[in-house]
């Protein structure tokens, strides 16, 4: 495990999130991971930032509203697409899904948030912003489409405080 930039790996990061990436959260010596699609990478407040979207209704939201910190594992590409599909069905209320999917938590030096050994990347952020989403804001289409339940999501904004390669 080696620290790189972050601005180095903008196209992996970009390549593999529309195939699948895991936020994982810590809170009171509880880890989870969940599987995530939807993140933006790049810079706000003159800082490298990554912001990921939660939904009120999952368990990580919960650990989220918790936690200072998060870390966002990027696969290497085409690779953990069953252990995506599965850390995106089950939640980590009923399941040990690090356990349970065969994925190692992988300490990342001066940060309690696990990363995964088997990814590439371990992005590891800071809190640096929250915003629930509101709903008169969405565009009509997106809310038919993806809030038919109305279960919105928070989005976090990270600042990047340190990225690790395996």
């Amino acid at each position: 495990m080696k620290k790189v930039e972050f601005e180095n790996v903008q196209n992996i990061i970009a390549n593999q999130l529309k195939k699948g990436a895991f936020l994982n959260t810590k809170v009171d010596g509880k880890s989870n991971t969940m599987t995530i699609a939807w993140g933006n990478s790049g810079r706000m407040w003159d800082r490298d930032c990554f912001s990921v979207a939660v939904r009120h209704s999952r368990h990580t939201f919960d650990l989220m509203e918790q936690s200072q910190y998060f870390v966002v594992s990027i696969p290497k590409l085409n690779t953990l697409k069953k252990e995506l599909a599965f850390c995106g069905t089950v939640s980590g209320r009923d399941k040990d899904k690090f356990k349970e999917a065969n994925i190692t938590q992988q300490i990342l030096e001066d940060f309690d948030v696990p990363g995964i050994e088997e990814c590439e990347l371990n992005i590891v952020c800071k809190i640096a912003y929250k915003q629930s989403m509101e709903p008169s804001l969405i565009l009509s289409d997106y809310v038919k489409k993806k809030y038919q339940t109305n279960d919105y999501h928070t989005i976090y904004y990270g600042e990047v405080v340190a990225v690790y390669e395996n």
